[in-house]
């Protein structure tokens, strides 16, 4: 891990970037921090001429994104274009539709499809990831949905962008998962985590109970190529949160 590997997940600061006067000095401030990258979810509101434009002013390249199965089915070119607008190689969806969720059949079904459209996207010389929640890992009876994007999943077609504190979520070792997955990851989403038994909540990097020196190791192994910082919901200013964490990332370099 690299000072200039370290991004910030948009997500984390959407409730800053409701209008674009007020996206404009966030993203000021996402680089004031020390952030040389940005990945793009829950911003879309902005339009992506204003984010390439935004990004392209505080010197943030857009390491990832995050949008709908659906629009990757639905408006390919589309997506394709604003990939291409903001120079972004790694087309992400932050979970698989709600309707496959609950069947293992459904789920095979799924990444077939996904399966496709990575194929399709490759041809375009853009890579298709899958981040997790901690559904993935519940068992249905016969395995878990985690198990079957795994093994039927086709690592020409797209890779895994293993979120750390969902993986505990799950009952499960992220670090353990990062190895796992290998050479399938160059995306990798930190978070941590407070009372994982008791009323699990979101944390600052290094303010929780995840073994980032294990974890930060697992990353390199499999040379991961993005750490991507994101915190769902923060206690105070988004920034704030965004700052400690970088801040404690930097200390574990």
């Amino acid at each position: 891990m690299k000072k200039n590997q370290i991004a910030a997940q948009g997500y984390t600061i959407r409730t800053l970037c409701q209008d674009l006067e007020n996206a404009q000095k966030t993203f000021a401030g996402v680089k004031a921090i020390g952030y040389d990258a940005i990945q793009i979810s829950g911003l879309w509101s902005l339009g992506v001429e204003n984010i390439a434009e935004m990004c392209q002013k505080n010197e943030l390249e857009v390491c990832a994104t995050h949008i709908s199965f659906a629009e990757i089915k639905n408006e390919f070119d589309k997506v394709v274009d604003m990939h291409k607008k903001l120079g972004c190689k790694y087309v992400g969806i932050g979970g698989m539709p709600v309707e496959v969720r609950n069947s293992l059949a459904d789920c095979k079904a799924f990444v077939k499809e996904f399966n496709e459209a990575g194929l399709r996207l490759k041809e375009h010389d853009l890579t298709l990831i899958y981040h997790n929640h901690n559904f993935e890992l519940q068992d249905l009876g016969g395995g878990t949905l985690m198990d079957i994007l795994f093994e039927e999943g086709d690592p020409e077609a797209w890779q895994f962008e293993i979120d750390t504190h969902w993986i505990v979520r799950g009952y499960n070792d992220p670090a353990k998962w990062i190895r796992k997955v290998g050479g399938r990851m160059d995306c990798v989403h930190f978070k941590d985590l407070i009372n994982p038994k008791e009323a699990p909540t979101f944390a600052e990097i290094g303010e929780g109970v995840l073994n980032w020196p294990e974890i930060i190791d697992a990353c390199r192994s499999i040379g991961v190529k993005w750490y991507i910082v994101e915190q769902d919901t923060c206690k105070g200013n988004p920034l704030d949160s965004l700052r400690i964490s970088y801040n404690n990332m930097l200390k574990m370099i």
